[in-house]
């Protein structure tokens, strides 16, 4: 069985921002919503949920008006195949969903609004990638390859980088971590620097351990702002023993560095 793309839509300002809730929804609100890690955009319908192997889909239509109705004979039918979500959250708390810190660091409400604001920018854009209109797909997975999608790990990644105001992965090498780095012998320093580049996107990307993932980064921002003058090897060793243990992507180095580019985020 063949899928055909028959239409593709551009949206008001208000109707984008309805689509990116859905998605962040689809990402966060849902008992479900681990198993969500791509969203394909304006191709099946308005939002598409995909699982990473693209076996099971989530298929949703946002609408930003309350007088929307299908007006069909076989109404019944398609209430009883369907749920309805409510959108009743502002858009800073569909970010604050992602951002799993206590209420004394999260970023405050315009820094939550510019960040929903900067997915909804890059979801929209998504759009304007090709035309499909009239393409024939034979199974779900081939819709990837028109490049109309977004991952999990890349929204992450992106509000992650937004709450240290700098980028987090494939960066310079962050000042904090330069003492660290030095007393490694010089043959081995890049490939210490890509260790721990891909230690910290396991426990970033990692949706397992998301929990102690974010209490380390909460332990450690405040730490941070306690102790501004705290190197990061005092840093490291103020952290809980527990906690570092939990934290099971990061060996001692690799906590280090995360340490020093948290360190080297914030702004005292």
């Amino acid at each position: 069985m063949s899928y055909t793309v028959k239409s593709s839509e551009k949206l008001r300002p208000s109707g984008a921002n309805t689509e990116t809730k859905a998605l962040l929804y689809l990402m966060n609100f849902r008992d479900d919503s681990d198993e969500i890690y791509y969203f394909i955009v304006d191709f099946f319908n308005d939002l598409t949920g995909m699982t990473q192997l693209t076996g099971k889909m989530w298929d949703l239509q946002s609408k930003g008006v309350s007088n929307s109705s299908p007006n069909d004979n076989n109404i019944v039918s398609f209430l009883e195949r369907i749920l309805f979500v409510i959108d009743d959250k502002d858009e800073s708390e569909y970010v604050r969903k992602i951002i799993k810190l206590s209420d004394d660091i999260i970023p405050n409400e315009e820094t939550l609004q510019s960040i929903f604001n900067e997915i909804r920018d890059v979801q929209s854009s998504k759009k304007n990638i090709g035309v499909v209109e009239g393409k024939i797909l034979k199974t779900p997975e081939e819709a990837i390859g028109f490049g109309r999608h977004l991952s999990v790990d890349e929204i992450k990644l992106l509000v992650l980088n937004r709450v240290l105001n700098k980028s987090v992965v494939g960066s310079s090498l962050p000042k904090s971590f330069v003492p660290v780095f030095n007393m490694y012998p010089p043959e081995k320093r890049d490939s210490l620097l890509e260790d721990c580049e891909l230690d910290f996107s396991k426990a970033l990307f990692d949706s397992t351990s998301q929990d102690n993932y974010w209490k380390m980064f909460e332990t450690v921002y405040k730490i941070i702002i306690l102790n501004p003058s705290d190197d990061v090897e005092a840093i490291f060793n103020k952290l809980d023993n527990d906690l570092k243990s939990k934290c099971r992507h990061f060996n001692v180095l690799s906590l280090k560095y995360f340490i020093a580019k948290i360190k080297d985020g914030i702004k005292i």
